[in-house]
C-alpha cells in the first residue's frame, strides 16, 4: 500500500531546498504539505483524498499530484519529467512567491528557474489560499520503494554523496548545487531565515 513520511521542520516563509532518492521499485513522490497534512484522514499519499494541502511529483509520469485547501485530489499530469531510483530528486519551495520546482539530477524541470522570483519561471504555482501555512517536507512510496532524505547531512540511507554543495549559507552537503537564495533545513537556518 502507500506509505506516507513528512518532515518535522516547517517553515513558513523563505526558500528552502532538499534531495531525495530511492532504493527499490514501486511508485513514489515527493514534495511539500502544509504541516497538518499528517493529521487529516485518510493519508495514503501526497494529493490523496482530503483538502489540506500538498504537493508532490511522481515518478511513473512526471505528473504533480496535488490537494488544495478548497480541493482534493488534483492531478497536472506529465508536468515534468518520469524518474527512477537512480536519479537524485531536488525539491525546492520559494515560499515568498508561492511557486514550487523540482530538479532530476541537478537539471531543473519544465525548464524551471528557482531564482526567478514572482515570475516563477518554469515552476508550479500553490494555491493563494495556502501561502500561509507552514511546509514540511514529504514523500510518499507504494509496493516496498524506501525513499531517503538529504536535508544537508551528505547522505542517502549510508550513502554518501559524491559532491558537497552548500547552501548560501555554506550548511549542508547536497549532491547538486542549491539554487541561490535557497538554504537547507536546518534550526540554523529557521532561526535566520524561516
Amino acid at each position: 500500500d502507500w506509505e506516507t513520511i513528512q518532515g518535522t521542520l516547517g517553515v513558513n516563509k523563505g526558500k528552502w531546498y532538499y534531495e531525495t532518492k530511492w532504493n527499490g521499485s514501486g511508485a513514489y513522490m515527493a514534495g511539500w504539505t502544509s504541516v497538518n497534512f499528517m493529521n487529516a484522514s485518510p493519508v495514503n499519499y501526497v494529493g490523496h483524498t482530503h483538502t489540506e494541502p500538498s504537493y508532490a511529483i511522481q515518478a511513473s509520469d512526471g505528473g504533480i499530484y496535488y490537494s488544495t485547501s478548497s480541493a482534493a485530489t488534483q492531478d497536472s499530469a506529465s508536468w515534468g519529467d518520469t524518474f527512477g531510483s537512480a536519479n537524485v530528486l531536488g525539491c525546492a519551495i520559494d515560499i515568498d512567491n508561492g511557486k514550487l520546482y523540482w530538479s532530476k539530477d541537478g537539471v531543473w524541470m519544465n525548464s524551471g528557474d528557482p531564482t526567478s522570483g514572482s515570475t516563477g519561471t518554469g515552476a508550479f504555482s500553490i494555491s493563494d489560499t495556502a501561502t500561509n501555512y507552514f511546509w514540511n517536507p514529504v514523500m510518499s512510496s507504494y509496493n516496498g520503494a524506501q525513499g531517503m532524505f538529504n536535508f544537508g547531512s551528505g547522505f542517502f540511507g549510508t550513502t554518501a554523496v559524491s559532491s558537497a554543495n552548500a547552501d548560501a549559507n555554506g550548511h549542508g552537503a547536497f549532491e547538486y548545487a542549491v539554487p541561490s537564495g535557497y538554504y537547507a533545513l536546518n534550526t540554523k537556518n529557521l532561526k535566520e531565515y524561516g
